[in-house]
């Protein structure tokens, strides 16, 4: 089962890596299709076929959308993984690394403000994890310096308002303290923003650049909001002993939904929590899979059409992807493909133009689509 992005990508490491040692050396041919690392599929509307997975995805338009996440060398170790879609078939974009042999990179969530302007963040790992800022300025990523400010830091969320004001997510530790950290961008250069957290935020949505929205947890579920001056703790629900938020989208000042799970020591259920412009509740949502149910991401369409994503197991041995659906009324669980895998991140169009990303049981990157109908593997 799985419990959050950062559990996802590390379980991923060490599985190949696990592989390898007990197989010995691997072709490339054994890992990449086509014998290279960035092949791809030339059919329409396919993805290139990459080990690894996207833990996010932003959307500009129909016909420009990014991917990121993370992909693997031949043996084993994370480099960081871009794609884009031009509006008929995905394709990988070289994106740089900081690090190299046994050490690795990822990239945890992506923004765009414009085709020129795009921002990926996550973190370097090597003897400590360090934060990685990465910027497309529409013809190549490059790394941006990143303010570390303890020994350990790692990013899992941003969001964009403007070119001048971008605000990214994530934890901090050093030898005497650690807790959640947050980082904004003023158009010159990222800085750290004093935060009153502890614990660690997974994600972060704007509505307006004075009504923001961060998640995560610490003992239980942590939702802070940023009012223009200052950030603060916003109290939020904990309907069991371990709560987690793993997602969060603001629709409006009055329509915010928070996406994760609840664990009571036997099963872990899914768990979607509301803001109506005064305070959080929990909203009922189901649990096809009885034993681990999870969910990653969360997009909003409109009040009456809201999209998470995410995975379900019935047991120990497999993960399926999960979708489900708000109407207005409750949630649902739709029909897809059901792929052996997990979801991280969806986003919309429209309401008959939705992405979702993640990866396969098999450690390959994983893209669906809603055409207004159903959903499909990429």
């Amino acid at each position: 089962m799985k419990y959050s992005r950062i559990t996802v990508f590390v379980c991923a490491f060490i599985v190949i890596v696990a592989v390898i040692v007990n197989t010995g050396a691997v072709e490339a041919r054994s890992i990449f299709p086509c014998g290279k690392s960035n092949c791809l599929v030339s059919s329409p509307q396919s993805s290139p076929k990459i080990l690894g997975g996207l833990s996010s995805v932003s959307i500009l338009s129909a016909t420009d959308i990014w991917g990121v996440g993370n992909t693997f060398t031949k043996l084993g170790y994370p480099r960081t993984l871009t794609e884009h879609w031009n509006g008929s078939m995905w394709s990988r974009v070289k994106s740089p690394n900081v690090l190299k042999g046994m050490n690795g990179d990822e990239l945890s969530s992506v923004a765009a403000v414009s085709p020129h302007d795009v921002w990926a963040v996550g973190y370097s790992s090597a003897a400590y994890d360090q934060a990685l800022i990465e910027h497309w300025n529409g013809s190549q990523w490059s790394i941006v310096s990143a303010p570390d400010p303890a020994r350990e830091v790692r990013l899992f969320g941003v969001t964009a308002i403007s070119a001048t004001d971008i605000w990214a997510v994530g934890d901090y530790a050093s030898q005497s303290d650690s807790g959640s950290l947050i980082e904004h961008w003023d158009g010159s250069s990222w800085s750290v923003i004093p935060n009153p957290a502890k614990g660690i935020l997974l994600s972060i949505s704007a509505h307006t650049a004075t009504d923001i929205w961060a998640a995560g947890f610490l003992s239980g579920t942590l939702i802070e909001h940023w009012d223009g001056k200052q950030w603060s703790i916003v109290s939020s629900p904990n309907p069991g002993i371990d709560n987690f938020i793993n997602g969060i989208t603001a629709h409006s000042s009055t329509d915010v939904w928070a996406v994760g799970y609840s664990d009571d020591g036997h099963t872990t259920t899914t768990l979607t929590e509301h803001w109506n412009g005064t305070s959080w509740s929990v909203v009922k949502s189901p649990n096809p899979a009885k034993y681990s149910d999870v969910l990653f991401g969360v997009t909003i369409v409109s009040a009456n059409d809201v999209w998470a994503v995410g995975d379900m197991a019935a047991n120990h041995t497999s993960d399926y992807t999960l979708i489900e659906h708000w109407n207005g009324t409750n949630w649902s669980v739709v029909k897809s493909p059901n792929i052996p895998g997990g979801l991280f991140a969806i986003a919309q169009v429209s309401a008959d133009d939705i992405w979702a990303v993640g990866d396969t049981n098999s450690s390959y990157v994983l893209i669906e689509h809603w055409d207004g109908k159903k959903w499909s593997n990429v």
